[in-house]
């Protein structure tokens, strides 16, 4: 009876011993569980638990083609270890190899979005953006796999990336199976192909869902081709504002909307642009934010403070309507965007560019001209004036690209967000047409001439001086070729632009433009040139001519010219 009671003494003694160190572990499980499951816990049952594969610049995945697959879909989401940035980010890859697609082109271009509230990672550390997901159509496909290459992702670390595959159903299935799906079911099958919301999906992606099997794919693994996964949890879209009803005739050409960022300038609030030992050219998107009820067009008015040996202040503004079919990505907001009106702000090296309006609030988005960046393409007309896609050309190459202010981590939320825009609608003018002031040229004299249509030419290839007085300038040209199709080239200063500092409304930039026999064109000197002498070079092959409005004396400019011209 003594040892019974002896060795329950000692059980007791060693339970007090250990009782600490058991609660301490308990402790720290629960933490790591909270931790791990947090994604969950925040967006309780909404959110979904997915598996992502992480792919970083110059790195592959192998994609299994699988018999019957006519379409994959590819996922990605921009990921930066700390925080991502606002967006849109930049995503350039490609599909291999070369040929495997038969025609399509394997290379792709898409714009992922920043972070919100919807993607939460499991590994803390990790900031990720929302979904973007596009088509590959590979039932022409030569190989049984498809390398996925990562070719760069702007202001990220790289992408986290989910893959389906489509497997089309027969046609007597297509056309009933929208019919038996119910709204549950609907979602499901949303969710399956990539997609959270089924309602959020244009009536021809609506169709494909349901007129497909859809299954998810994973990467092949071996030797050599180990992926990262990373799990994420993935919430439905917020209810947002919808855009107004947009007329059957506005939305011919529309193409899906794209997210832009912007900051929300004040008066006390500006936004800060700070330069290197290089000038910068921002072009600046601002839009004020108004009462959806509000039928009146608005001002939106930018100043630009600088400091710097080229210290001063110069603002512009331009009159605007609310936009019909922008909105803001938000939920509980109570006005809708303006149509942008677009302003040039040019920031000598080692200067600082302030930008906010005289009052209220301005939402201003920023876009980086790169030096880089070739010529942008003219419109011609004329009786054999070759077409040119100029938004193919620039989308291909971009002119701008899109950066943040120096100051973005001063803005606080609800300062700072993105919203959707129609890029496809063209923006109202306040006018009929634009009426610039045309620059008059001195021809040279000792220039080879040729006489056509009551008109004097001269060989194009050459240089040509005109004075800019602050304010854009219009420049008729007349072509005339020779010697069959021929590509010209035009630049003024010698493609240096001797810009002013401040804020301009039209921007001096090379353009090129095809001429096949006659052609007319107009070339827009911006109001970003310091007043002054300045030349326009014309670069073109021989048997070009170009006619110019010609001045015996010295340059001058006479406001005759009224159109709707390139910007």
């Amino acid at each position: 009876m003594n040892d019974v009671l002896a060795r329950r003494a000692v059980w007791r003694r060693m339970l007090v011993v250990l009782l600490p160190v058991l609660v301490l572990c308990g402790f720290v499980s629960v933490r790591a569980t909270a931790r791990h499951e947090r994604v969950l816990i925040e967006d309780q049952a909404a959110a979904r638990r997915l598996v992502t594969h992480l792919l970083t610049p110059d790195n592959e995945l192998d994609v299994p083609v699988e018999p019957g697959t006519d379409v994959l879909r590819i996922v990605v989401h921009a990921y930066r270890r700390g925080m991502l940035g606002l967006g849109p980010h930049r995503v350039l890859g490609e599909l291999g190899p070369a040929g495997a697609l038969g025609p399509n082109d394997g290379h792709f271009d898409v714009s992922a979005p920043g972070p919100t509230s919807r993607v939460v990672p499991e590994d803390h550390e990790l900031s990720v953006g929302d979904p973007v997901a596009f088509n590959v159509y590979v039932r022409e496909a030569t190989v049984r796999s498809l390398t996925l290459k990562l070719i760069s992702v702007s202001d990220a670390d790289g992408v986290l990336v989910r893959l389906y595959r489509r497997q089309a159903v027969d046609g007597v299935d297509a056309v009933q199976s929208p019919a038996r799906l119910g709204e549950v079911k609907r979602e499901r099958l949303a969710r399956r192909a990539g997609e959270l919301d089924f309602a959020d999906l244009e009536m021809s992606d609506r169709s494909t869902l349901v007129d497909a099997r859809w299954r998810r794919v994973a990467p092949i693994q071996g030797e050599g081709r180990r992926t990262t996964p990373l799990v994420i949890a993935l919430a439905p879209r917020e209810p947002r504002t919808e855009p107004q009803a947009v007329a059957a005739a506005e939305l011919d050409g529309v193409s899906p909307s794209s997210v832009v960022a912007y900051h929300r300038a004040t008066l006390s609030r500006p936004v800060i642009v700070r330069a290197g030992e290089s000038p910068l050219v921002i072009k600046v998107h601002a839009r004020r934010p108004v009462s959806p009820s509000d039928p009146s067009p608005a001002t939106v008015d930018l100043i630009a403070e600088m400091d710097g040996e080229r210290a001063g202040i110069s603002r512009a503004e331009a009159r605007v309507s609310r936009s019909s079919v922008d909105w803001y990505d938000a939920s509980g907001i109570d006005v809708v965007p303006t149509e942008r009106a677009t302003f040039y702000v040019v920031v000598p090296a080692n200067a600082r560019a302030a930008l906010h309006p005289s009052e209220a609030e301005l939402d201003l988005s920023l876009f980086e001209l790169d030096p880089r960046a070739p010529p942008e393409p003219l419109r011609a007309s004329g009786p054999a004036a070759p077409s040119i896609d100029s938004t193919a050309a620039t989308r291909s190459s971009p002119a701008f690209i899109f950066r943040l202010p120096t100051n973005a981590h001063e803005f606080v939320p609800g300062a700072h967000g993105t919203l959707h825009v129609a890029p496809g609608v063209a923006v109202p003018r306040t006018s009929e047409s634009s009426h610039l002031a045309v620059a008059h040229v001195q021809r040279p004299v000792a220039a080879p001439t040729l006489r056509r249509d009551g008109r004097l030419f001269v060989t194009a290839d050459r240089t040509f001086s005109l004075r800019a007085r602050g304010e854009p300038l219009a420049v008729p040209l007349r072509f005339y070729s020779t010697s069959g199709p021929s590509e010209v080239l035009i630049t003024v200063d010698g493609d240096r632009p001797k810009r002013r500092a401040g804020i301009a409304t039209t921007l001096t930039r090379p353009r090129r433009i095809r001429v096949d026999g006659d052609a007319r064109a107009t070339f827009v000197v911006g109001d970003d040139l310091t007043p002054g002498e300045h030349t326009v070079t014309v670069r073109a092959s021989d048997g070009v001519w170009v006619h110019l409005p010609w001045t015996r004396g010295a340059p001058r400019m006479t406001t005759w010219v009224s159109g709707d011209f390139d910007p």
